[in-house]
């Protein structure tokens, strides 16, 4: 079986890939793991996050890696670094840079303050802005309970790392399957920043995703379920 890792978001726990994951092992083609990077990798950076990442794939096929906002960012840059260990990409409400994100300023400030659950449910609040409200609640206390247990230093450190990557100004990678998904509703990314991955990602496809927000994952699991078989389909020619 192909192993899926997942990656997410800061400050999102991997639990958001719940609902995805038993799409995925349904199919008995995909051996999921959800990656809690920020617990796992002291001090995170891109580059570290994805030197871990790279070191879980194993010795079995390629993998293919689902990267959701800063998880995609790691997905690219294990791309980038250790282009055998991956045989896809599915970067989710993500982009190559964080020039036009609506707001990392802003973002990184607040979490050098932050110090109570009210600082964690701002950030929070950005990560879902559709679906079920109950739902969206549920969340949003799940993530902020997640937030004070991991703390901002890490969230800074990975953040401060992803602000000054352009993967941009990197080499385009010919030929890599990748799969691009955005919520049309997602309130810190623009459907443009996903689109302009592929200028690092030539063979990638985009797919707007209707009525969903920041996190497809949370928001739209089958969206991102079906991203992978496709990813799969394309890696087996």
């Amino acid at each position: 079986m192909r192993p899926v890792l997942l990656l997410p978001g800061t400050l999102v726990p991997a639990s958001v890939f719940d609902a995805v994951v038993p799409l995925l092992e349904r199919t008995g083609n995909f051996r999921p793991v959800p990656v809690e990077w920020m617990r796992e990798v002291p001090e995170p950076t891109l580059v570290r996050v994805a030197d871990h990442v790279a070191a879980l794939t194993g010795e079995g096929p390629p993998a293919i890696l689902v990267g959701h906002s800063t998880g995609a960012a790691i997905a690219a840059m294990a791309a980038v670094l250790h282009p055998a260990r991956v045989g896809a990409l599915v970067l989710v409400d993500g982009g190559p840079n964080m020039a036009s994100h609506a707001s990392i300023g802003p973002m990184l400030e607040g979490l050098r303050g932050a110090s109570s659950d009210a600082d964690w449910r701002r950030y929070a609040e950005l990560n879902v802005s559709s679906g079920d409200a109950a739902q969206r609640e549920a969340w949003i206390r799940e993530m902020v309970g997640f937030s004070r247990e991991v703390g901002a230093g890490p969230a800074l450190s990975v953040l401060e790392s992803q602000a000054s990557e352009d993967f941009l100004r990197r080499p385009p990678l010919e030929g890599l399957p990748v799969e691009l998904l955005h919520g049309e509703r997602d309130p810190k990314r623009r459907p443009v920043d996903s689109r302009a991955w592929t200028q690092l990602f030539p063979a990638a496809c985009f797919k707007l995703l209707p009525g969903v927000g920041h996190t497809p994952p949370l928001e739209a699991p089958a969206e991102v379920a079906a991203a992978v078989e496709r990813a799969d389909a394309r890696c087996r020619g």
